[in-house]
């Protein structure tokens, strides 16, 4: 068989590539899920944003940064400021891509739809559904360009589980009517057919790398709406950033052909930063990121003020006791395994302001 002279100029340059050692990667995710306001917990905003601005530093790379859930709540960074102050650093931390969990409504989903919009990166979730229009609340994915001409797909998927971990009355209308949904029933077939169409559409807009980034979680999780039976139910997929049950885990599950699907999760508050790299033949690797050297300074400052504003508020007293608060008897940690006197203290305050003979307040808040 002959060879012409461009075949040959191809193959040597090839051959070249390959020699020099060069290898690129295409596509660079970074992700994030359950920081729950632990801006300065493990590793934090800032180091995170300063991770970005170093790998974006390859100019042959495209580098996004994506949520998984749960960030504007958690703690009094989040309930005193009701998810604005998040929003404001994950902004200057540049995020590119963000998805509500369950926990992002606790405010309301008035009060996150007001939040939406200003998140630069934007929020997205291809099964929240406004029952009266039947219309998507928030984009089901976005399309992302690399590598002169390849496109991405990051889908986002919110856990049916919304309905009942978040307060349900905030998805009802005055008369108890549910208005708003997460294509949940009891078998998990209606959200697996949603997530589908998102891929569908997505793949046939021309993405050939879609990754899910979804609140699903795995344990405590229904079993028919974790993330590993959504990969199960669905094709095309490359990869799934999850989020939901604060565990840590890369591994890979099959999906409805039996190929491959690398699933992520970093735990909560930090404990990890996701990595995902899509290199030039399609091929995902991943790892947990458990350090990192440098500080962004902008989201450093961002932090600062607004933990100052907190520690200022939180510094003013509120009640005097003449005893200590209980933490443990004999060891044994009573947050969740029984009562305590600062709960005591809470409910008596709550039937105080509302004048009421029973107050209840459930383990851990």
């Amino acid at each position: 068989m002959a060879f012409g002279r461009k075949y040959w100029l191809v193959l040597a340059l090839c051959l070249a590539l390959q020699g020099s050692g060069q290898v690129r990667a295409d596509l660079v995710v970074l992700h994030t899920n359950d920081v729950h306001c632990g801006v300065e917990n493990q590793l934090g905003y800032a180091q995170l944003a300063q991770y970005k601005k170093d790998l974006m530093k390859n100019p042959d790379d495209t580098v996004q940064l994506v949520d998984a859930g749960d960030a504007i709540q958690g703690e009094p960074l989040g309930s005193l400021t009701r998810g604005q102050a998040v929003i404001d650093i994950m902004n200057v931390a540049g995020y590119d891509f963000a998805i509500p969990g369950n926990h992002e409504f606790d405010y309301g989903v008035a009060r996150l739809l007001e939040l939406a919009p200003q998140l630069k990166g934007g929020y997205y979730s291809c099964n929240l559904v406004d029952l009266r229009t039947g219309k998507n609340v928030f984009p089901p994915y976005k399309m992302v360009a690399y590598d002169g001409g390849k496109k991405a797909a990051f889908i986002g998927v919110t856990t049916p589980q919304t309905l009942i971990s978040s307060t349900p009355r905030y998805f009802q209308d005055d008369k108890g009517q549910f208005i708003y949904g997460f294509s949940e029933d009891a078998t998990g077939q209606k959200p697996y057919e949603q997530v589908q169409k998102a891929i569908d559409q997505a793949w046939d807009e021309g993405a050939r790398t879609i990754i899910l980034v979804t609140h699903l979680g795995q344990n405590g999780s229904l079993p028919v709406w974790t993330s590993e039976a959504l990969a199960a139910h669905t094709q095309k997929v490359a990869a799934i950033i999850d989020g939901h049950s604060h565990e840590q885990y890369e591994r890979l599950v099959k999906n409805r052909k039996g190929q491959p699907v690398l699933i992520a999760q970093t735990g909560t508050k930090f404990q990890s930063v996701g990595k995902l790299v899509i290199d030039d033949y399609g091929h995902v690797r991943g790892e947990l990121v458990t350090r990192l050297d440098g500080t962004d300074a902008a989201t450093e400052a961002v932090v600062q003020r607004e933990m100052a504003v907190v520690r200022e508020q939180l510094q003013q007293p509120v009640a005097t006791l003449p005893v200590d608060f209980v933490t443990d008897i004999e060891g044994q940690r009573r947050v969740r395994n029984g009562e305590t006197n600062l709960a005591d203290l809470a409910v008596d305050a709550i039937r105080y302001r509302l004048q009421t003979e029973v107050a209840h307040q459930n383990g851990g808040s």
